[in-house]
């Protein structure tokens, strides 16, 4: 199973503005924090992309009640105020699927022997042998 990450003898740790990599001395790498421009290494889970898609779809429904006429603007503000809030809370539940909150294990990574990292504003670099 899973080793806790307090058990690990850690031989580097990074940290970016929203993110933190720990490298182990076997080579393995834990994450944990944001991960909204792939800095985890982490791939996408199909809960961020039905997510991502659907931010598209209000932006887009947003954008068309923006390019319409005048006619029944008090009809369309209301409209448009419902997508707004519905576009603040799909961002928000996109980016809490992005957000790593415990120290985790990139499994992503474990083919690799990492043996350096670093981290970046909203970047990191892994390198292995």
């Amino acid at each position: 199973g899973e080793q806790a990450v307090e058990s690990l003898r850690m031989k580097q740790i990074a940290a970016g503005d929203e993110h933190s990599l720990l490298l182990t001395h076997g080579g393995s790498v834990w994450v944990c924090g944001a991960n909204m421009s792939g800095q985890l290494g982490m791939q996408e889970t199909e809960e961020s992309k039905t997510l991502w898609n659907e931010m598209q779809l209000v932006t887009q429904a947003i954008d068309n009640l923006e390019s319409r006429d005048s006619v029944g603007m008090h009809e369309e503000d209301q409209s448009k105020g419902r997508l707004q809030e519905k576009l603040k809370e799909v961002q928000t539940a996109w980016e809490m699927a992005h957000y790593v909150y415990i120290p985790t294990h990139n499994s992503v990574m474990k083919e690799l022997r990492i043996v350096n990292l670093a981290a970046g504003k909203e970047h990191s670099v892994f390198v292995d042998d």
